[in-house]
C-alpha cells in the first residue's frame, strides 16, 4: 500500500474534522479514489480510512458541541418523545429523575412507564400542547409521586426549540427517528440569572419576570414592590399571576420551583439558529407547522402568502428546508396564493422515514393537503423536488390542477468534462464509498458555520459561471441559500442521503397517472441540470410538457429572479 497515499488521505479527513474550511482536501480525496474499486490496495486503503472517518466524526462532535453563549458544553438531562408518547432518546443520567414516577426503567421504543393514570394523561396533554404550540413553545410537566405530591419534573419543549448543543447530545434510535418533543430536566447547573432569563424560562411577562427575579434574590413582596417602583397591590396581582403560571400557591414553593427551572434555561434555544457561529437572521420567517402522520411521524411545513388564496404546494430541492425566499413570499401574497412548503422526511424538522420512496412522500403530501381541507392544489417543484411533485400528481389525479417544474432534476448526475463538479463528486462518492460521504456530512453538520457554508455554496456553483456570479454578487441570495441549507440538515442528514440513494437506484415515474398539464422552466446556461439533459429525461419518462420555457442567459438560479412568473404559471396557465 502507498504509505504516502494513506497519510495524505488521513490528513484530509482530520483536517476537515478540525476545520471544515478544508473542504477542498475532502473533494480531492474523493477525486483521487473515484475509480479504482477493483484494486486491492485501494480496498485496503478504504477500510483504513473508514476507521479514521468514524474517529474524526466523533472528534468533531466533541470539539463543537459547546454552547454558543457560554462557550462551555451544557450537559442536559432529557427524555425525547415521539408524538404518541414513545421514548425515542434518553440521556444516560435521566433515570433517577424519572424513577419516582415510573414502575420500571425507561426504554427507547416503548411508552413511558408511568405509575399513575393521571400522570399518563398529564404527559400526553403536555406533549400535545408542546407540538401544537398552545403552550407558547414550552410547558412545565407536573407529575404526582408515590405520596401524591405534585412535583414539577421539567420542561416539555419542541425539539426544534432547544439549543444546538442539546440537539447534538440526543442519540437517535436505530430507525433514525428524532424526538418531536424533549423533556428537559434540571441537572443542577445554573447559568447567570437575570430577569430576562426568568421571563424566557418561566413564560412570564416582563413585569412578572422582574418581580420574580427580586423575590428569588430574597426580597419580601413589599421590598420588591418598592425596588421596582410599583404599588404593593400591583405586586400582589403580579404574584397571583405567577402562582397561576407555575401551579403553586405559596411564595416558598415559588422560590423552589424557580430555582429548579432556571437550571435548564441554558438548554432552551432562544434564537433558533442564532447559536451558529456568525449567524444573524435578517429575514423574518413564519414558524414551522407540524402534522402528525398516521404512522406517528411528524411532517413539518411552512406557509407563505395569502392564507385564503389559491393553494400551491412547493416541493423544495434536497439541500434546502422550507425557509422562504422573501420576494417570492411577498409575490405570493400579492397574487393571492397560499404557498405551502413541506419538508420531506429527514429534511429540516420532518421525521426520517426509513422506507421513504417517491410514492411514500406523495402519500405524506396527500395527508397534508387533506389535513388543510384543500380539494385541489397546484404543484410547483425546484430541481430535485421534481420527481416528488410528479409522483404526488400521479397519486392525486385530477385534484392537481397544474405542475410547474423549475430546473427539474430527474436522474443522478453523470459527470462530464475533465474535472467533475462538486455535485458529481458527491454522487460518485455515494455510489462507491457511502460511509465516507456520510462521515463528511456528519462532520460538517457538527461544525456548521456560516463561513463554511458560503464557501461550499460557491464551490457547488463553480462549474456554472452565471450562478457563481449570482452567489458572489447577491448577498441576499447567498444568505438565504445558506440559511436554508443549514436548516435542512439541522436535525439529521438522513433525508439528504435517502433522497440521493433514490436517485442512484433510478427514478421511476408512471406518467399514466398524470392528469394535470406539466410546464417546465429552465435557464439556458444551467450547467447543474442542463436543458438537453432535462429534455432527454422527460422523454425517457414519457412526460410531454405543455410548455418548456428556456430563459436565455439564465442559470440554475433563475428562480430567484423569475419567482413571480413561476407562481403565475401555477395558477394562470400561459
Amino acid at each position: 500500500m502507498d504509505v504516502d497515499a494513506v497519510s495524505a488521505a488521513i490528513d484530509a479527513i482530520y483536517e476537515f474534522s478540525s476545520d471544515p474550511d478544508n473542504w477542498e482536501e475532502m473533494t480531492d480525496l474523493l477525486a483521487n479514489y473515484a475509480g479504482a474499486e477493483d484494486n486491492q490496495e485501494h480496498a485496503a486503503l478504504m477500510r483504513e480510512l473508514e476507521n479514521h472517518a468514524e474517529r474524526a466524526e466523533g472528534l468533531a462532535q466533541r470539539l463543537h458541541t459547546a454552547d454558543a453563549r457560554s462557550g462551555q458544553r451544557v450537559e442536559a438531562r432529557f427524555v425525547g418523545f415521539a408524538p404518541d408518547g414513545r421514548v425515542v432518546s434518553l440521556s444516560p443520567d435521566v433515570g433517577p429523575a424519572m424513577e419516582p414516577f415510573c414502575v420500571s426503567p425507561l426504554e427507547t421504543g416503548k411508552l413511558c412507564p408511568l405509575d399513575d393514570a393521571a400522570n399518563v394523561r398529564a404527559l400526553r396533554t403536555a406533549i400535545e400542547r408542546a407540538i401544537s404550540g398552545d403552550s407558547g413553545g414550552n410547558d412545565l410537566l407536573r407529575l404526582c409521586d408515590a405520596e401524591g405530591r405534585e412535583r414539577v419534573v421539567g420542561f416539555l419543549a419542541p425539539f426544534s426549540a432547544v439549543s444546538r448543543s442539546v440537539q447534538m447530545q440526543c442519540r437517535t434510535g436505530d430507525k433514525g427517528a428524532t424526538p418531536t418533543v424533549l423533556l428537559l430536566i434540571p441537572s443542577g447547573q445554573n447559568r447567570a440569572e437575570n430577569a430576562d432569563s426568568f421571563q424566557a424560562v418561566l413564560g412570564l411577562s416582563p413585569a412578572e419576570a422582574r418581580l420574580a427575579f427580586e423575590l428569588r434574590n430574597g426580597m419580601t413582596l413589599k421590598e420588591a414592590a418598592a425596588a421596582l417602583g410599583i404599588s404593593a397591590n400591583t405586586a400582589r396581582n403580579q404574584l397571583h399571576r405567577i402562582f397561576e403560571r407555575l401551579g403553586v400557591n405559596r411564595q416558598v414553593d415559588l422560590i423552589r420551583h424557580m430555582s429548579e427551572m432556571i437550571a435548564i434555561a441554558a438548554l432552551l434555544d432562544e434564537g433558533g439558529l442564532q447559536d451558529i457561529d456568525g449567524f444573524v437572521s435578517t429575514q423574518e420567517q413564519p414558524s414551522h407547522e407540524r402534522l402528525v402522520l398516521p404512522d406517528g411521524r411528524v411532517l413539518a411545513y411552512r406557509q407563505f402568502g395569502d392564507p385564503d388564496g389559491q393553494p400551491v404546494v412547493l416541493m423544495i430541492s434536497s439541500l434546502r428546508s422550507s425557509l422562504g425566499w422573501p420576494p417570492e413570499s411577498e409575490a405570493a401574497r400579492e397574487l393571492g396564493i397560499r404557498l405551502i412548503v413541506p419538508e420531506r422526511p429527514g429534511i429540516g424538522f420532518s421525521d426520517v422515514d426509513p422506507q421513504m420512496t417517491l410514492q411514500s412522500v406523495a402519500q405524506d403530501t396527500l395527508h397534508l393537503v387533506d389535513s388543510l381541507g384543500l380539494e385541489t392544489v397546484a404543484l410547483s417543484a425546484r430541481s430535485s423536488g421534481a420527481p416528488f411533485a410528479l409522483a404526488t400528481a400521479a397519486l392525486m389525479g385530477d385534484r392537481v390542477t397544474r405542475i410547474v417544474l423549475a430546473a427539474p432534476r430527474l436522474d443522478a448526475p453523470r459527470g462530464k468534462g475533465n474535472r467533475p463538479s462538486m455535485l458529481d463528486y458527491f454522487f460518485i462518492g455515494l455510489r462507491r464509498h457511502p460511509w465516507l460521504l456520510k462521515s463528511s456530512v456528519a462532520i460538517l453538520r457538527a461544525k456548521v458555520s456560516r463561513g463554511v457554508m458560503r464557501q461550499l455554496a460557491l464551490h457547488f456553483f463553480e462549474k456554472s459561471p452565471v450562478d457563481y456570479a449570482v452567489m458572489q454578487t447577491n448577498a441576499d441570495v447567498m444568505e438565504n441559500s445558506v440559511d436554508a441549507a443549514i436548516e435542512s440538515f439541522w436535525v439529521t442528514y438522513e433525508g439528504l442521503f435517502r433522497e440521493s440513494q433514490l436517485y442512484l437506484d433510478g427514478i421511476e415515474l408512471d406518467p399514466d397517472g398524470l392528469t394535470a398539464p406539466v410546464e417546465v422552466w429552465q435557464g439556458s446556461e444551467d450547467s447543474i441540470n442542463p436543458v438537453d439533459q432535462t429534455r432527454a429525461c422527460l422523454a425517457f419518462h414519457g412526460i410531454t410538457p405543455v410548455a418548456h420555457h428556456v430563459l436565455e442567459g439564465e442559470g440554475h438560479l433563475f428562480m430567484v429572479t423569475y419567482y413571480r412568473e413561476l407562481l403565475e404559471a401555477a395558477i394562470c396557465p400561459r
